[in-house]
């Protein structure tokens, strides 16, 4: 059985046939240079077979001659052309090309002295490696010319029948025998095209012919990357490539293999709990208790002061004395108090249609958010409840977040009597710098340590000189105050740099030494230390 695209090439004492055939495979192709540096005429044969993909169905015979000092492309996967120009010719001088598919035997015959048409012997096979081997074959051609012609099946003739075939333009045929067998790489490994050349030189008197050869288009021409140390490098890139193929297809199932595990619904679970009991271990429920008692407020001891504190929230306990419904569309609901009968402070409500309003008529409450200067009806100030779970009834017990767990010291509330009073507005501190800041890089809600460059004066005592000073960088401004430290209180306060002093503050780096102004904006009286 042949293959589908099995080749047959002899070398005989015939003239020129070029025969076009379609490439065996795509892409990068193989082509065969054949050189005569002898002095006698050597030619080709070619038989090919053509048919169905799996069995050769017939042959297809023609031949070439390669004169003296000349070459011959006789093996072509390309498919292009019949003549392709010497490389490096100025004259535009061209050689002939013999288009073939696939495999190929290849022989090499010449008419001896006599006048006889005969086989030559090849006395060595070249070096490409698994691409050519030895071959016995006979075949029937026309010594002086062969024209193409196919046989009526996939069987070559018999040597006995060359005598006495008939053929088209065929005078008498003769039996040859190839020397080689020539299997070619579909597609080649480099990803260009692969160029074989062979030098022959026919020895008439013995009956051998000479072969050599190698990579390219002829011995002066080699293939680049040819070498033995440019194969090792060619090699050890390959080697390289795949080995990164095969660790990105290991790291992808890999990946896909964590993704299932992840989509199952067990392990799911099991992860979220550890994010819960994670975020739950990390809790400062101490530092929580003493930060949420530090917002409570009595609403019996209302002062203008509360619109000024440093807390975000504050949370306002007062007794409810009525309910103010909405008065039309998009207005609020109010609650106003016992412990504010002047209405100086109330509760408004700008989404009352998810709250049960008439329950808190008469109870004790906690009402939590922001404190605001009269922005929904307070003569003084109000807050804005937008949650029912902003407001907590205390008849039911103290709230969660302010209960104090075993282990922790009961903190004190924002109404307990303070041993000094709070910093004023708009005081002037003036604060030195323990260590160099960087605002250029430092992150939004860094912090930075300071001292009082000198003391603070108070109604009911001084702060003194060296107190700890605690420095804010956020997106708004610069550099700001946030708290001020001695003798076991924190004052919490806010402000912004001066300006007008005598440091730098639009430079980049603020050095340890530098000496700053901050101006008093916001303010609270001091709390016990670690609040």
């Amino acid at each position: 059985m042949f293959r589908a695209r099995a080749l047959v090439i002899l070398l005989v004492a015939a003239c020129l046939i070029v025969l076009s055939a379609p490439a065996f495979a795509a892409g990068e192709q193989t082509r065969l240079h054949v050189c005569n540096k002898g002095e006698i005429p050597v030619a080709v044969a070619i038989a090919r077979t053509e048919g169905s993909l799996f069995e050769a169905q017939y042959w297809v015979i023609s031949g070439v001659t390669v004169a003296p000092q000349n070459c011959a492309v006789v093996y072509d996967q390309t498919g292009q052309g019949a003549y392709r120009e010497y490389p490096g010719s100025l004259s535009g001088a061209r050689y002939p090309v013999i288009l073939s598919p696939g495999e190929a035997l290849l022989g090499f015959g010449l008419k001896d002295t006599a006048g006889r048409f005969v086989s030559l012997r090849a006395t060595s096979v070249p070096d490409f490696g698994k691409v050519v081997t030895r071959a016995s074959r006979t075949l029937c051609v026309d010594p002086v010319r062969t024209p193409a012609f196919h046989t009526t099946d996939s069987k070559l003739f018999d040597p006995a029948q060359c005598a006495g075939l008939q053929l088209p333009g065929v005078s008498r045929a003769v039996p040859l025998t190839t020397a080689y067998h020539f299997s070619w790489p579909e597609i080649s490994s480099t990803l260009v095209d692969n160029d074989y050349y062979l030098n022959i030189t026919a020895k008439p008197a013995t009956g051998e012919i000479d072969v050599t050869g190698g990579e390219g288009v002829d011995e002066d021409h080699p293939t680049p990357g040819s070498t033995p140390e440019e194969k090792a490098r060619e090699k050890a890139l390959q080697d390289a490539l795949m080995q990164g193929v095969k660790d990105a297809v290991r790291r992808a199932a890999d990946e896909e293999a964590k993704r299932k595990e992840a989509a199952d619904p067990f392990n799911q679970a099991a992860a979220n709990r550890a994010v819960a009991e994670a975020r739950a271990n990390s809790i400062d429920y101490a530092a929580e208790h003493t930060r949420n008692i530090g917002r409570v407020r009595e609403l019996s001891q209302f002062t203008p002061d509360w619109l000024r504190t440093t807390e975000p929230l504050l949370y306002v306990r007062g007794t409810v004395s009525r309910v103010e419904p909405p008065s039309g569309p998009r207005q609020p609901a109010r609650l106003y108090f016992k412990e504010s009968p002047d209405n100086a402070f109330i509760a408004c409500i700008p989404t009352p249609q998810i709250f049960n309003l008439q329950q808190y008529v008469g109870k004790h409450l906690e009402v939590r958010g922001r404190v605001s200067q009269s922005n929904c009806g307070g003569k003084v100030a109000d807050v804005r409840i937008v949650n029912p779970a902003m407001i907590l009834d205390l008849a039911k017990g103290t709230p969660s977040d302010e209960a104090v767990l075993p282990g922790m010291t009961a903190a004190s509330s924002g109404n307990a009597t303070r041993a000094m009073a709070a910093i004023p507005i708009a005081t002037r501190i003036r604060v030195s710098l323990t260590s160099d800041i960087d605002l250029q890089h430092a992150a939004n809600g860094a912090t930075f340590q300071g001292q009082l460059a000198a003391p603070i004066a108070l109604p009911d005592g001084v702060i003194p000189q060296g107190a700890a000073v605690v420095l804010v960088h956020d997106a708004y401004s610069r550099l700001g105050i946030s708290s001020v430290a001695a003798d076991g209180k924190v004052w919490r306060i806010s402000g912004k740099v001066d300006a007008s002093g005598q440091a730098d503050v639009s430079a980049n780096v603020l050095r340890a030494g530098t000496t700053l102004v901050f101006v008093v904006a916001g303010t609270d009286a001091p709390v016990v230390t670690g609040r």
